[in-house]
This record gives structure tokens, C-alpha cells and sequence, in this order.
């Protein structure tokens, strides 16, 4: 586990780090997001809430950061495995000619006159979400985080 079970960053009320050791966490919370971006998601939530507090880093978020970089040594092989199959999409499942008034209404879309033919192949675009729901111990906020696929 990335970080230690049941640790709120926001309840943390340890003491407040020195100049030199927040400019020291705001590097490393700056490494982690780059590591995320290359790919290592299963630290994107405590990356994404421990980036919360770069202004006013507690000595408690520093823990945090180490315990993370632990955590990836410790589980440096790991990997995102990506199934690159198309979804198995059936477009008979679509009515095509069906009544959308009920999403859309009355509003009818026309393209442009001068709308050019698509000169690209199709291609397929995937979202996937997840939200922790009021998880902020203090303010009852949801965090929601998002990956897409294109």
C-alpha cells in the first residue's frame, strides 16, 4: 500500500516543516507526479492528495512522501497492464433512428455546408472514474480522479 492505512493529510497536526525541508517535499511531490505520468497510477491518490499541501507542508505529509518512495522500491517491477483489443462493441445495440427528444429535446444539428469529409481513420476513446465521496475529514469534500484512453 502506498501509504499508511488511515492517514488523513488533512487532520495531520504535526508540526509545520522548515524552509529547506518544504522546498525538499515540494521536489519530491514534484518527482512523484512525473513518476505518475510515466505511468505508475496505483500512487495517483496519495501523490494527488499530499500535492494538496506544498504551500504548508507538515513534517507528517513528509512522512507520507518517503513512505510512498518506499513503497516504490519496494514494488519497482510493478506494472499497468493495457488490454489493446477493441472493445466488443455491437452497433446494433444503438437505435439509429430513434426518438432522442427525451435526452436532447427539440434541437436538431446540422453540420456545416462546407464540413469536409473525415480524413481519419475511427478511432475508440475510454474514461474511466472513481471518487472517494466526502473523504475529507474536514470539509466532507469528494476527490475524483479520471483516466483516459485515446
Amino acid at each position: 500500500m502506498p501509504s499508511v492505512s488511515n492517514y488523513s493529510p488533512e487532520i495531520d497536526s504535526s508540526p509545520e516543516l522548515n524552509d529547506e525541508d518544504s522546498t525538499y517535499y515540494q521536489s519530491l511531490i514534484g518527482i512523484l507526479r512525473w513518476i505518475v505520468e510515466m505511468g505508475r497510477m496505483g500512487i495517483v491518490i496519495e501523490v494527488s492528495m499530499l500535492s494538496s499541501y506544498v504551500v504548508m507542508p507538515r513534517e507528517g505529509h513528509f512522512n507520507q512522501v518517503l513512505h510512498i518512495f518506499a513503497y516504490l522500491k519496494s514494488h519497482h517491477n510493478a506494472r499497468l497492464m493495457l488490454d489493446p483489443s477493441y472493445p466488443d462493441v455491437k452497433e446494433e445495440d444503438f437505435d439509429k433512428n430513434g426518438d432522442w427528444s427525451s435526452y436532447y429535446g427539440d434541437e436538431i444539428y446540422l453540420p456545416p455546408n462546407n464540413a469536409q469529409e473525415p480524413k481519419a481513420k475511427e478511432f475508440i476513446l475510454q474514461a474511466f472514474v472513481d471518487a472517494s465521496h466526502a473523504a475529507c475529514k474536514l470539509t466532507r469534500r469528494s476527490r475524483t480522479g479520471f483516466v483516459v484512453f485515446f
